[in-house]
């Protein structure tokens, strides 16, 4: 009965292995077909599609189970699940706060896709998420802040790092935070040969901590996932499946189940800088832009409908419009004619009249013409007469005569002045500046006369003293 029992379950065990070596050696869609058996396949609402493992337990974490191996490309992941040879060597892993661990997947080959941290005690390792990005002349960025959370690294003494169950000595979970803030960061990604190399913390060190030698070993390229069977003995080469560029890009996935999400991810997919989805962008733009060029046709025939039917009701409109300019001129040229003819009529008349009466007409003009001349000569009359009356005499005073005399010149000359006449004003002028000057007369002869006399009597005077002496 054992003997039955042990056959059965190698039957069984063989049935089950090539079952899952035939989607993973179909040629076109790689990822899907191999990748499907052990998980789903999710499209976000964003319109990238990721993967996610079928596991129940809620403490798994990728980069868990499996083995660190010291090669000529760096530190390598061997990993001990089905999926491994993929998830672990291509594409992102991230977080979800509705999935969980999702693996967004990608073209890249590496050893393993992994961040370090470590100090004189432990060493830690995580996943780098799907916002990271390798470059030749960079290395390893990101395409925003992004700080990988405490609780997704993996810890463990440097004595337990190449042990061949490293998860049964991670650091627990309450410890991790005081790890982690006395550990120091370091990602040390390089290329060479065609190929990305991991070398992360460094070998010597590692040696040095946990006082172990650590070898060398050989990776050997493997590019049909059935020589994995064999794979990796304790000192032997370590077998890897690199897949061509080409036909992973091949997205012929008829016979996969992809689910469509209507939930939200925290998966912020326009910071991605993976080329894979750079592609799949590439191919939805490609197609939107075909649906809207197939859209624009139809619009444009639409529009070349509407056109016609728009340039044959717009000649109806003009014909109607030139059938009613054609009326609208006949009546015109109607209306005009009639005009014309009242007017010539009108014409005639006055030209009657001008030839009967010419005689008045001159007759007329020349009386205007005369009065004309009349009324210039009276303006012209009249300017001179307010001319002279504007006219004021101002005579011109060198002698200044006494007190006495100037104040009654000046009070006479004010009241001359007050007059509403200017005719009679300008005569009372005139016999002011007479009088004005016969008393100027008289107050010289007067002056002349006594400076005379004064003068005698001081000629005297000086004749009585000298004959007094």
């Amino acid at each position: 009965m054992k003997k039955l029992m042990l056959i059965v379950f190698v039957i069984a065990a063989s049935f089950t292995l090539r079952l899952n070596a035939e989607p993973a050696a179909r040629v076109g869609g790689f990822f899907y077909s191999s990748l499907s058996p052990h998980g789903t396949w999710i499209e976000l609402n964003t319109g990238v599609t990721v993967w996610r493992p079928r596991i129940i337990r809620n403490d798994w974490s990728p980069y868990m189970e499996g083995q660190w191996i010291w090669t000529d490309d760096g530190w390598y992941w061997d990993s001990y699940e089905p999926f491994g040879q993929i998830v672990y060597h291509y594409g992102r892993w991230y977080y979800d706060d509705y999935y969980g661990w999702i693996w967004v997947p990608d073209y890249e080959w590496s050893p393993a896709w992994v961040e370090w941290r470590y100090d004189n005690d432990y060493i830690g390792w995580a996943p780098l998420s799907p916002y990271a990005s390798f470059s030749i002349s960079f290395g390893i960025h990101f395409s925003n802040h992004w700080v990988t959370h405490y609780h997704h690294w993996n810890f463990v003494r440097f004595n337990y790092f190449c042990d061949p169950y490293p998860y049964r000595h991670f650091a627990p979970h309450n410890i991790k935070y005081r790890i982690y803030n006395h550990t120091v960061y370091r990602t040390n990604y390089n290329y060479s040969n065609g190929r990305i190399r991991n070398y992360g913390v460094d070998v010597d060190y590692v040696r040095v901590r946990s006082k172990q030698d650590i070898k060398v070993r050989n990776l050997q390229v493997v590019r049909d996932p059935n020589d994995l069977r064999n794979n990796n003995g304790r000192n032997g080469d370590v077998r890897t499946l690199i897949v061509d560029r080409d036909e992973l890009r091949k997205e012929n996935f008829k016979d996969v189940e992809v689910t469509k999400s209507k939930e939200r991810t925290s998966l912020e997919t326009s910071k991605i800088e993976l080329s894979s989805v750079k592609d799949r962008t590439i191919l939805k733009e490609n197609k939107d832009r075909n649906t809207e060029v197939t859209l624009n046709k139809e619009r444009e025939q639409k529009v070349d409908v509407k056109e016609n039917r728009n340039l044959d009701t717009k000649k109806n409109q003009v014909k109607v419009n030139e059938d009613k300019s054609i009326l609208k001129n006949k009546n015109d040229r109607s209306s005009n004619e009639s005009v014309n003819k009242n007017y010539s009529k009108e014409n005639v008349k006055i030209d009657k009249s001008r030839t009967e009466n010419p005689v008045k007409i001159e007759k007329n003009t020349s009386e205007n013409l005369q009065l004309r001349k009349d009324v210039s000569k009276n303006t012209s009359k009249n300017y001179e007469q307010k001319k002279q009356n504007e006219v004021t005499y101002q005579p011109k005073v060198n002698y200044q005569p006494k007190k006495d005399v100037k104040v009654n010149t000046q009070t006479q000359y004010k009241k001359e002045n007050t007059s509403n006449n200017r005719t009679q004003s300008f005569d009372k002028n005139k016999t002011n500046t007479t009088k004005f000057n016969t008393q100027k007369n008289n107050t010289q002869k007067t002056y002349t006369q006594k400076t005379q006399v004064t003068s005698n009597n001081r000629n005297n005077t000086t004749k009585q003293d000298r004959n007094k002496r």
